[in-house]
Parts: C-alpha cells; structure tokens; sequence
C-alpha cells in the first residue's frame, strides 16, 4: 500500500496511472487499494496455483476467490494455467491446479472443478456486466448484464441437495442445487 500512495500521491506519476493488478498473495491490499483509489481499474492477475489435486475443494475454493475479488473492486480475474498434463506439473516445475487436464498417452481430457467454477462466472456474465450485492447465502455472486438480466452464480459444497430461493426484480425463484454443485442463473 505504501508504494501504492507514493506513486498516487505524485500528480505527474498518478496520471499515467489508470489500474492495478495484484496475484494472489496481495488479495489482502486490493480492497485497501479499492477504497482509497476507487477511479483505479483493478485485475485480479493470478489465481492460487493450488497443489495439483484439482478436487473439488479446489474448485470451491477458486469459486470463493473470485467472489471476494470482485465484490473486493476487482474488475477482472485472471487464471494462468488452463490447461495441464495429469499430474499438474507447471512449466516451471511444480504441482499446481488446472481448470483442464490432458492426459499427454490418451490425449483424454478431464475437466476440473475450477474449470465449472470459471465457466458458469464467465459463460452467464459477460462484458460490461455490474455487480450487484447478494445477500443471504454465503455462496453466490450477482451481476446486473448488460441486457438487464440478473446473472446469479451460486455453489453449493455440502453433501447434500439443497434449494436455494432467489429475490430478484420482485419475485422470487428456487433453484434446486445436486450435492457438490454449481449453478447458474439469469433472471
């Protein structure tokens, strides 16, 4: 934050300033940065890498990030290996996550957790969309589209079927939720 200032604080630096982007270890200065320089475009640049598990916690967890993120200021969020050879092992040499995974023998592909996590956020949400404030469960995100539809992108990590009921534009809707599942909705 304290270089943040410094450079902001300096008018003939500041105006060549229009954003900011933070990995994943400075998730805690985005909202710091978000409230002091609101003007500031600010890109998540680089999720968690992970351990190369690509379970569903993993994907649980990357859904979480990316709503913390965005309801933190974020207006983009970044993934950097899509794709991995089973195992997970990065081009620079460690075990690390994957949306999808390629079998290099088979040439079969797996799709992970994380990849249903990025997919419902970016398939329902499109350019120009607004985040709205979400209230109620824990675990969704809200976004106004550019079309004036509602796009609602829930998960639900418990082991059971759940029904969750959505208030949106004076009505409101159930979505019934399989066991360790995603959805989305637009409304």
């Amino acid at each position: 934050m304290e270089r943040c200032d410094t450079m902001m604080s300096d008018p003939d630096v500041a105006r060549y300033i229009s954003g900011a982007g933070f990995q994943w270890a400075g998730m805690d200065a985005l909202p710091l940065v978000h409230k002091k320089y609101p003007k500031l475009r600010i890109m998540q640049t680089e999720t968690m890498c992970g351990d190369g598990s690509n379970d569903w916690n993993s994907g649980v967890g990357t859904f979480r990030q990316i709503c913390r993120n965005l309801k933190n200021g974020a207006n983009a969020y970044m993934y950097w290996n899509l794709v991995l050879d089973e195992g997970g092992v990065s081009r620079w040499g460690w075990r690390q996550n994957a949306p999808v995974i390629v079998n290099p023998k088979t040439l079969s592909v797996t799709y992970t957790a994380e990849y249903w996590a990025m997919k419902h956020v970016s398939m329902f949400v499109p350019p120009g969309s607004r985040l709205l404030s979400a209230t109620g469960y824990s675990d969704a995100i809200a976004f106004q589209r550019p079309d004036k539809k509602i796009a609602v992108v829930l998960v639900n990590d418990s082991n059971e079927e759940k029904t969750i009921r959505i208030a949106a534009k004076g009505k409101t809707y159930r979505i019934s939720m399989e066991p360790k599942s995603f959805a989305s909705a637009i409304l």
